[in-house]
């Protein structure tokens, strides 16, 4: 699920699971299924450092030409005592949109929230 940040621009992903192609049909869902398109420039998120999905997640959108990524490296989380991991990923709208629709992606219209 993608979740505002104070900067318009950029999206926080959280709840990550399944495989790297679930994790992208919801993100680009979350920007792509709506009739009022949503434009951000970056998306956030986190992993625990032991996991592996969101390392599967980077390589994946690196290797489809998605955007760029950018791994930030592990720390310890104060709050839980957890090593974590952050990505920011600056994504390539247009690269992103067409991926998004080549596995199965639908827009919705107006007509279909009235």
């Amino acid at each position: 699920m993608l979740e505002d940040m104070e900067c318009c621009g950029v999206k926080e992903f959280h709840g990550m699971s399944g495989t790297p192609k679930d994790v992208l049909m919801n993100i680009s869902g979350d920007k792509y299924h709506r009739y009022d398109e949503e434009e951000f420039a970056y998306v956030v998120f986190t992993d625990l450092a032991r996991r592996t999905l969101g390392d599967r997640l980077s390589k994946y959108i690196t290797n489809h030409n998605l955007g760029t990524m950018y791994n930030i490296r592990t720390r310890k989380n104060p709050n839980s005592g957890n090593k974590i991991k952050m990505w920011i990923w600056s994504l390539n709208n247009s690269k992103l949109k067409t991926w998004w629709y080549k596995h199965g992606g639908k827009k919705l219209s107006k007509s279909d929230f009235w």
